[in-house]
């Protein structure tokens, strides 16, 4: 199983400055199991295998979180 994190306003991709609120989406065999969704980018750190961001958003952040 993988879990993805993703920045979101209403229902769509946005870059992390602009979100509403965080998607965990799991992921196991090409499935979604679930999403559960958490208020900060934060709280993705440590939990998340990988984070799906518009092409835009520079991700060295992540990185240095511990991502």
């Amino acid at each position: 199983m993988f879990v993805l994190g993703i920045p979101v306003k209403n229902e769509i991709c946005v870059p992390s400055s602009e979100a509403e609120k965080f998607a965990k989406v799991f992921v196991n065999n090409g499935q979604i199991e679930k999403i559960e969704y958490v208020n900060s980018r934060d709280d993705l750190v440590g939990s998340v295998h990988f984070f799906i961001t518009p092409k835009e958003e520079c991700v060295f952040d992540f990185l240095e979180m511990g991502a």
